[in-house]
């Protein structure tokens, strides 16, 4: 008998590592109760700031955070009642009290979702990555959180920006836009899924390569880490949760697979290894396989959800395997002669010295020595691929002489065997390559650690990669199900006669393994129903997603798995396929890989928007009835030529006489007011200047750069012998209905 709905597991609640703040309310429920879903909301107000609410999982309160409207700095109060609030609705009533309160702002939009993935700041603008709608599946320890909807929420900065600056602004929001966040990505809530799950640990210090959204989060980190805490550790590729019953006995199923952000773009951007000293690989992946035997507890047999609770005692067993998967380790690229013709392949010079310092990097993030390359090129000399397989190994028997590990190489042309051997003698000569490893390795548990991995490899980690880490985890799947349930069936022989010559060797299993003696229709009788088509589901989504990313395409030859699945449906044409990715080759590759540099971060390294100093409005000598005493702090900032007629003064400090240059006509001076408010004058003190001149001024105000309302228009600035302080009231149009942030001032001179 065999169930599959989604669980949820909830056993343990992970502790707050962070015990430095009072105002934390860490979750501290039961630990048979599960951790709440984290909630946020994005507000925006009538001019144009930003307010988000956190709410995460771990937390029983809820985090009001403002977006500083000059700068696009995440701000925060760590007091209760300013920056902390009971509940999400609490903090909301008390926004909207407040803005009331000023009288110059009010909420127009709320955007709800179940987290906040980051915000990025390109100078001009500011942009929040909500996910709006997500998907939830319960595991051991807290909750996969599957990203199905997301919106970017756009402000502007109140600053004066050149054309060169919104343009390159506009240029990086839409690479971010671009950007395939949906059905593409997931995160944990209160579970560490950027490790395998024998090596978890605090799941707010998670392993860089595996964070995506670590550029986004870096503006959290600014504001405290109450605050960078609230925002999830964002994953690119798979995870998925099933729970089923085999022979009587519970079993939750989680198969992930994580992309590295090492190297990235698309497929003929980015192959092989990045350049020097980096020699990440391109398309690089790491999965696992991970199995847990539940015990008894309270539930009603085919009625599970994702709401389901599960005491820690519920979970008596587990096994799990992990490996790689990716691009050949050897700097090369192809060449594209013409449209047409098959792309060249070139092995860079420096082949060799990348592939070990690839395996260094690699072997040092397993943790690992024993890596076994499932090597998928095509080994035959008249071969396109024959060089690079050839590039390949010479540089793993390097490395293995120069690192002293255990680095070995099994060539395995699919592609060659399917077409000699048929599909069922290709998978059993698979098998008999990897069976050794199997056994040698073994897989993790309560008392064991998995000693060796695989790493697949076709050109691009693409459609054999997949397929073939497919069949080779059919023997894990079974092996884990043997280990935790009940015997699956009654076998008496299986010899695997069916086994070809040109792949026969020893492959005798032990006591344990013993799906390596049968052949893939035996096999897949053995497995129950349930786990074997979550499995297949799960790895034709892996190879859709990954192809996706890297090709704008689904996975090609995808057929051998949809036999496994009673859901899916017929496989997607092959030679169409390869005519679309060739086609996005040529015309979206490039913007692609540019979303993808600009997601990480690139482009905006160097935008760290730093609050102006401010400066009082003071003047020296006598001043009755002229200056106003409590007038808002301002701020001075630079603002280019908007002609190439004009040139243009950078301003001192607001104390300090503003000297126009010799050959200016027009000098613009904004202002930008510290507090919100609505000007009604403008205080000026003027210097003695050549008679011959006459100088006019204009001044406009509004909320935006973009939307000023000219409140002065030339007005004739009299002609002073000496220090003079000049009063000019601003009549404001409409004032009623006019909401006013930024002044901005402007003087022409003419001669």
């Amino acid at each position: 008998m065999t169930s599959n709905t989604s669980a949820a597991v909830s056993p343990t609640l992970p502790a707050r590592s962070d015990t430095n703040s009072t105002t934390s309310r860490p979750c501290t429920a039961p630990n048979d109760c599960r951790l709440r879903e984290g909630k946020a909301r994005v507000i925006k107000t009538q001019l144009g700031r930003l307010f988000i609410l956190l709410a995460p999982c771990d937390r029983q309160d809820c985090l009001l955070v403002s977006i500083c409207p000059l700068t696009g700095q995440v701000l925060w109060q760590n007091t209760e009642g300013e920056g902390i609030f009971p509940d999400v609705s609490l903090a909301d009533a008390s926004l909207v009290s407040i803005l009331a309160s000023q009288g110059v702002d009010k909420v127009v939009d709320r955007i709800d979702g179940d987290a906040v993935l980051g915000i990025a700041n390109t100078g001009v603008s500011v942009a929040i990555l909500l996910a709006t709608y997500c998907k939830r599946n319960n595991i051991p320890g807290g909750t996969i959180v599957q990203v199905q909807g997301s919106k970017w929420i756009i402000g502007s900065l109140l600053r004066v920006n050149s054309e060169s600056e919104v343009k390159s602004s506009s240029k990086l929001l839409g690479s971010l836009q671009d950007f395939s966040v949906d059905s593409m990505h997931f995160f944990g809530e209160g579970i560490d899924l950027s490790r395998v799950w024998a090596k978890r640990a605090n799941w707010h210090e998670p392993v860089h390569e595996f964070r995506w959204n670590h550029s986004l989060h870096e503006p959290f980190k600014e504001a405290g880490n109450e605050v960078a805490r609230c925002i999830p550790v964002l994953h690119q590729g798979v995870c998925t949760s099933s729970l089923h019953v085999v022979n009587g006995t519970q079993i939750l199923m989680m198969m992930i697979a994580r992309k590295s952000i090492h190297f990235p773009g698309t497929r003929y951007v980015a192959r092989g290894l990045s350049p020097a000293p980096d020699c990440k690989a391109g398309n690089e992946v790491e999965a696992e396989l991970v199995v847990w035997k539940l015990g008894s507890f309270e539930s009603h047999a085919g009625e599970f959800s994702s709401s389901l609770k599960l005491p820690a005692s519920a979970v008596t067993d587990w096994r799990s395997f992990f490996w790689r998967r990716g691009s050949v380790p050897v700097h090369w690229r192809t060449e594209l002669k013409t449209s047409v013709s098959e792309p060249t392949i070139v092995i860079e010079d420096n082949s060799k010295g990348g592939t070990e310092a690839y395996f260094k990097y690699m072997l040092g993030a397993m943790q690992l020595d024993d890596c076994v390359c499932i090597n998928l090129l095509r080994c035959e000399s008249e071969q396109g691929e024959f060089p690079l397989s050839e590039a390949f190994q010479s540089g793993v028997r390097d490395a293995r002489q120069n690192l002293g590990a255990e680095i070995q190489i099994r060539n395995f042309d699919w592609h060659k065997y399917t077409k000699l051997l048929g599909l069922d003698g290709t998978i059993s000569g698979l098998w008999v390559q990897v069976s050794p490893f199997l056994q040698k390795w073994g897989m993790n548990g309560p008392n064991a650690c998995q000693s060796g991995f695989f790493r697949f490899n076709c050109a691009d980690s693409l459609d054999r990669t997949n397929v073939a880490s497919f069949f080779v985890m059919l023997q894990v799947l079974h092996e884990a199900l043997s280990q935790l349930c009940p015997v699956l069936h009654e076998d008496s022989d299986h010899s695997n006669t069916s086994m070809p010559d040109i792949l026969a060797q020893d492959c005798s299993a032990g006591n344990d393994w013993n799906g390596l003696k049968l052949n893939c229709d035996e096999l897949k009788g053995q497995l129950p129903t349930g786990p074997l088509e979550e499995i297949a589901e799960a790895f034709m989504t892996c190879g859709d997603v990954f192809s996706l990313l890297y090709t704008n395409t689904p996975a090609l030859h995808s057929s051998p798995m949809r036999a496994f699945s009673s859901k899916a449906a017929a496989a997607p044409n092959n030679h169409y396929l390869t005519l679309i990715r060739r086609v996005n080759n040529l015309f979206t590759d490039t913007a692609k890989t540019r979303s993808f540099e600009t997601f990480l971060g690139k482009g905006m390294e160097t935008i760290r928007l730093t609050q102006p100093t401010p400066h009082t409005l003071h003047l020296e000598g006598p001043t009755p009835n002229l200056v106003d005493a409590t007038a808002s702090p301002a701020f001075i900032c630079r603002m280019p030529p908007m002609t190439h007629e004009s040139k243009m003064l950078l301003p001192g400090i607001l104390r300090a006489p503003i000297i126009s240059h010799p050959e200016a006509e027009v000098l613009e001076i904004p202002i930008i007011l510290k507090t919100i408010c609505l000007p009604t004058r403008l205080v000026l003190e003027l210097f003695p200047i050549d008679s011959q001149l006459c100088m006019f001024m204009e001044v406009r105000i509004g909320p935006s750069c973009s939307q000023m309302q000219r409140v002065l228009s030339k007005f004739k600035l009299p002609l002073v012998l000496s220090r003079t302080i000049v009063e000019i009231p601003l009549d404001m149009p409409g004032q009623s209905a006019t909401i006013i942030l930024i002044p901005l001032a402007r003087q022409c001179l003419h001669s």
